[in-house]
This record gives structure tokens, C-alpha cells and sequence, in this order.
């Protein structure tokens, strides 16, 4: 478990969705907390690299989101062992666990209660989720790596069907088209 995590862009979203916004104001990169790393991973300044020169088959950086409210990650981000790259994370869009449509996420899962979580998988050191509880979000906070004492199966399964806490049952927009309805497979 990782307290205050690093945001680590994929290069994907960096080239694709970043540095459109970037090329035009290189301000956005302070504006969201972001650094821009170089191969060696040293923080380099922004306002020294030819952006209009940089393009998705063509970025030698590596956009880090520092830690903060604004961070992507929330507060704690779980890894777990799978062939995906994708870990459980807060987020700092609470927010959206109210809407109907809450898909906004580019394939990791986001938790709505993290700090349970974090009590759960840390149950014998309730000590550090309880000092990221009383510290809240602290701006560029280096990333504190716990590690859970019991392994602890994790399983991911998608179901656009489900039921709430009063009982009623729920139907989510079946996204990813995985689950046929009426289907005997």
C-alpha cells in the first residue's frame, strides 16, 4: 500500500490527453502539480523544453502528478499482483461514486472507501491509515510504502448488475459490452 502516491502518467495519457494542454500553456503542468522527469528520472523544468517539438511518437519525459488534493490517486493506492498494470486507488472526485454513469477511469478502479480498505489490508498497523486520516492531503508529501503483513487475495469481476444497501436491485451500462444478457455462457 502506498500513502500519498505519486501519480506516475501513462505515456498514453501524457502524449494523448497532457501535452495538447501542455503545448499550449506549459503552466498547465504547474497549475495540476505535475513534474516533468527525464530518462534518468530527474525533474526537469518545463519551461526549458520545446513542447512544439514533442509529439506521441516523440516524448522522452515521463509526467509525474506529485502528491496533494489534486492528485489523481487520492491518498492511498493499493497494488496487487496482476498482468494488467492496475491498482485500486482514492480519488479526489468523491464525487463521482454519486453519478449513474461512473466509468472515468482510464482501466485502474477506484475506491470509494479507501480508508476502510487501507484498515482492512493494514488491520495490524491501523496506525499509519489513522495518520493519513488525521494528516489529510499534503502537498508534495513523499510517498510512504506500507506493506500489508498477510497476503490477501484480490478478485476483480465485472458485473453491470448488482443491489444496494436497501436491498433494490441495480443495473449499470454493460461499457466494456462483456456481459450478454440472456446468455447461457
Amino acid at each position: 500500500m502506498i500513502l500519498y502516491p505519486y501519480w506516475h502518467v501513462p505515456y498514453s495519457i501524457a502524449t494523448r490527453e497532457l501535452l495538447p494542454s501542455i503545448k499550449r500553456n506549459p503552466g498547465f503542468i504547474d497549475a495540476g502539480n505535475y513534474q516533468v522527469l527525464n530518462k534518468a528520472g530527474r525533474i526537469v523544468d518545463p519551461y526549458t523544453v520545446n513542447w512544439s517539438a514533442l509529439s506521441s511518437s516523440n516524448f522522452p519525459y515521463v509526467i509525474r502528478q506529485s502528491t496533494g488534493c489534486d492528485n489523481a490517486l487520492g491518498l492511498l493506492k493499493v497494488n496487487f499482483y496482476n498482468p494488467f498494470s492496475v491498482y485500486l486507488h482514492d480519488t479526489p472526485g468523491k464525487n463521482m461514486f454519486m453519478l449513474n454513469k461512473r466509468y472515468f477511469s482510464h482501466g485502474c478502479m477506484r475506491m470509494e472507501k479507501p480508508l476502510k480498505m487501507g484498515h482492512l489490508i493494514l488491520k495490524n498497523n491501523s496506525l499509519a491509515i489513522d495518520t493519513l486520516t488525521q494528516k489529510g492531503c499534503l502537498l508534495n508529501q513523499s510517498p510512504v510504502i506500507v506493506k500489508a503483513e498477510e497476503h490477501m487475495p484480490v478478485i476483480v469481476w465485472y458485473n453491470p448488475a448488482g443491489i444496494d444497501d436497501s436491498g433494490t436491485i441495480i443495473f449499470y451500462e454493460d461499457i466494456y459490452e462483456k456481459f450478454k444478457w440472456g446468455s447461457t455462457k
